[in-house]
């Protein structure tokens, strides 16, 4: 009976939800779900260094599908560091890190937000397209990236 490899997988999932401020308050307008794509910069760098090293994300305008030789966002115009909640369970092997950030006002207007790209420092670790969310001075957008690392049996 041949013994089955043990191998890692590294799965990733974007939850965008965006609205209008209004006298103060956040009034949800819609949200999208997307899988997104870990480019070949981020695994191997998630390979070498882990993946709970994450400090920024960026958002572009632009709407060609991500692959894996991306190395930047089409179009950027907006980056920042954001916040990271990493956890990790010893006896399973399994790991999660969430990457929270918040665009709001102070960012401006930034027009039809379509795409979103994970970073440490200037290496891409993934990226995304979405169908498209107009950034005014009024408009929030909240990220939500979730990696999680498991053992997979080859």
């Amino acid at each position: 009976m041949m013994k089955q490899k043990s191998r890692m997988h590294i799965g990733f999932n974007v939850h965008i939800e965006y609205g209008e401020i209004v006298d103060g308050r956040e009034v949800k307008q819609g949200q999208r779900e997307v899988h997104n794509l870990a480019v070949d910069t981020g695994l191997v760098y998630c390979r070498d260094h882990g993946f709970n090293l994450c400090d920024t994300i960026g958002y572009g305008t632009g709407d060609t599908t991500p692959e894996g030789t991306d190395t930047e966002l089409e179009d950027s115009v907006f980056s920042e560091v954001m916040t990271v909640a990493p956890s990790y369970d010893a006896a399973t092997g399994w790991a999660e890190t969430i990457y929270y950030h918040y665009l709001g006002s102070e960012a401006g207007s930034l027009g039809m937000i379509t795409e979103s790209g994970l970073f440490v420092g200037t290496v891409m670790i993934a990226r995304v397209t979405f169908a498209g969310v107009n950034k005014t001075a009024t408009t929030y957008i909240k990220t939500v990236w979730e990696m999680v690392l498991s053992a997979a049996e080859a």
